[in-house]
């Protein structure tokens, strides 16, 4: 294994499970259709209930940007749109989102600008976050070198036969990768800097207009607030929804960060916890396949947990056949707790970072923070690989929360150390 590199600030202690195999030089995502995502639900749609799940395909475009597409046709607040997972603007992704009182008449064959409903089906229930079986992934890999087949199907075996380190890919931390300082701040209630951090170049759109408002609410005066109204229009949807409070309300950052979308205020808190497992995982690494007297057990058939026992023959080899793996915290006040190395390496970071899982419940305008556990090594399961004409192409399925950029790191052990860590070849498309 190779030295520990710590040049990931969002995956501290990162290091390739199978450093000993070459980096195999390949192009990834360079065309949208080369990497296809499809999503696959807990549950599918009774056909019949108050709700419509409604199968969309988007190119190029947010989960966040599809719903508010979706919900202007519908004439909806997308505050009232449900959806089980984000996924990736740089791909062609297929997924559900859910409406209030909608027929599916109204929604069949709209197409929103690379947004094109593909179904739709009444349902029960709203979709919620997490919601999700997993993911089907099918990945073109341009100019796969021949004479690198055989160290791809070494690479893979060893992920087939051991499971994926599950990490938090890039894309949870935002495009700079610093999405945890903003849980950071905000699970503080700085509020002057979350919201000053949220308007700075580091984490907002880089444009004359954003850096018109981060001049005025940085200035941090009457005027300057009431004066962000003016150009809100002009701005990104979320710092808009900032801008317009800011006037409202001149100094009170506290209702500026309340008038941030619930969904994207999480999404901060969920960057914070991620970190906080990646470091876990990055400690445990060398042994993430293994399961220690104390940990935390995580059942892949069902996300159910307990507590491993010493001399539990059984344990092991369920271990073995990847029934269960050891996991890791996302920090909540429901998080279940092991005993042991587990409980004294948790314990240690909880006290560094002067978390207290008790005061993890929230309290407006900081979400609750109910907290889970999540395995430290996934499955990967339907996997192929096939050489084709100008590459290669890579299908796989990965349990929900998993990420298809850890198993590509595995092949080109370049990406996430690059200056664009998830591969940013593709080409900008406008609508």
């Amino acid at each position: 294994m190779t030295e520990l590199n710590s040049t990931l600030s969002w995956a501290p202690g990162f290091v390739h499970t199978t450093a000993g195999e070459d980096p195999i030089p390949f192009g990834f995502r360079e065309e949208m259709e080369d990497f296809i995502v499809e999503e696959v639900p807990r549950r599918k749609p009774e056909g019949e209930g108050e709700h419509c799940w409604i199968l969309v395909e988007k190119r190029g475009v947010s989960t966040s940007e599809a719903i508010r597409r979706l919900a202007r046709r519908l004439n909806l607040n997308p505050r009232d749109m449900g959806f089980a997972g984000r996924k990736d603007a740089r791909a062609v992704a297929r997924q559900w989102i859910s409406a209030p009182g909608i027929e599916p008449i109204s929604a069949i064959g709209a197409e929103l600008g690379h947004v094109r409903v593909l179904a739709a089906e009444k349902a029960t229930r709203r979709l919620r976050l997490g919601g999700l079986a997993g993911n089907r992934f099918n990945l073109f890999l341009r100019r796969f070198p021949l004479d690198a087949e055989e160290t791809a199907r070494r690479v893979l075996e060893v992920i087939s036969s051991r499971g994926l380190p599950n990490w938090f890919g890039p894309q949870r931390f935002g495009f700079a990768g610093r999405g945890h300082e903003l849980g950071r701040l905000l699970l503080a209630r700085d509020f002057p800097a979350y919201i000053k951090a949220l308007c700075s170049p580091v984490h907002a759109p880089h444009t004359e207009v954003t850096r018109e408002l981060e001049k005025r609410v940085v200035e941090a005066t009457r005027p300057s607030h009431k004066s962000c109204a003016s150009f809100a229009r002009d701005l990104d949807p979320d710092l808009a929804d900032i801008a317009r409070q800011l006037a409202r309300r001149p100094l009170d950052w506290e209702s500026a960060a309340r008038a941030i979308s619930l969904p994207l205020r999480s999404l901060h808190l969920s960057s914070y916890q991620a970190l906080l497992f990646n470091e876990i995982l990055g400690q445990r690494l060398a042994g993430y396949d293994s399961v220690r007297t104390g940990d935390v057990v995580w059942k892949h058939d069902s996300g159910a947990c307990f507590i491993a026992e010493a001399d539990d023959p059984e344990l092991e080899a369920r271990v073995k056949k990847m029934e269960v793996s050891s996991s890791g915290p996302l920090y909540g006040h429901k998080l279940l707790m092991g005993n042991g190395e587990q409980l004294a390496e948790e314990a240690a970071q909880m006290a560094r970072e002067q978390i207290v899982l008790k005061d993890l419940k929230g309290e407006r305008p900081v979400p609750d923070l109910a907290g889970a556990r999540r395995p430290l090594r996934v499955p990967v399961s339907e996997l192929q690989f096939d050489l084709e004409e100008g590459g290669a192409r890579l299908q796989f399925f990965l349990p929900a929360g998993a990420y298809a950029t850890s198993l590509i790191e595995e092949l080109r052990k370049d990406l996430w150390l690059s200056p664009t860590p998830d591969g940013r070849p593709i080409k900008s498309k406008g609508d």
